[in-house]
């Protein structure tokens, strides 16, 4: 129920932010917040992550299944362990939230992922994200974070 509760307010979020940018920015449009470090900008992503596979023909099919199976994948573990400490449970919110953020893009047209989030330095840019993959890699660290300094949290999963 936490985790479900986590992964909607991603998806909520992360789907919000998307529209406003639609609708603010029209495609391939940016506008500077921070001049020299941040700025607004409308992508298009038919990639993962950071444009990873975006000239892969079939990537938006290949990734929504496989977000479809991260997140049925989530719900099993946690279905099985109902006992996980709630940084593990808010953490694979998270990621279920993010996946299924991502995944909403690329079932609607125009079948690819929107991507605002532009920080950059002089012409160097880190490439373009979104909400979604924002709630993955925070989860990801808390992840790897407790592994490290709790271990034991991992045993129940």
């Amino acid at each position: 129920m936490r985790a479900g509760v986590v992964a909607l307010a991603v998806v909520a979020l992360d789907q919000l932010t998307k529209c406003w940018v639609r609708h603010a920015l029209p495609h391939e449009m940016t506008r500077d917040v921070i001049p020299g470090l941040f700025a607004l900008t409308h992508r298009l992503n038919p990639g993962v992550a950071f444009s990873m596979f975006h000239s892969v023909k079939a990537a938006p099919v290949i990734f929504s299944i496989i977000s479809a199976a991260a997140i049925a994948f989530i719900a099993w573990l946690l279905k099985r362990h109902p006992a996980l400490p709630l940084k593990l449970v808010i953490a694979f919110g998270m990621v279920a939230g993010g996946a299924a953020g991502n995944l909403v893009d690329r079932i609607l047209p125009p079948h690819r992922v929107v991507d605002f989030l532009d920080f950059y330095i002089g012409t160097r840019h880190w490439p373009a994200f979104n909400i979604a993959d924002t709630a993955i890699c925070i989860a990801a660290g808390l992840l790897i974070l407790a592994s490290f300094t709790d271990p034991r949290a991992f045993d129940k999963a």
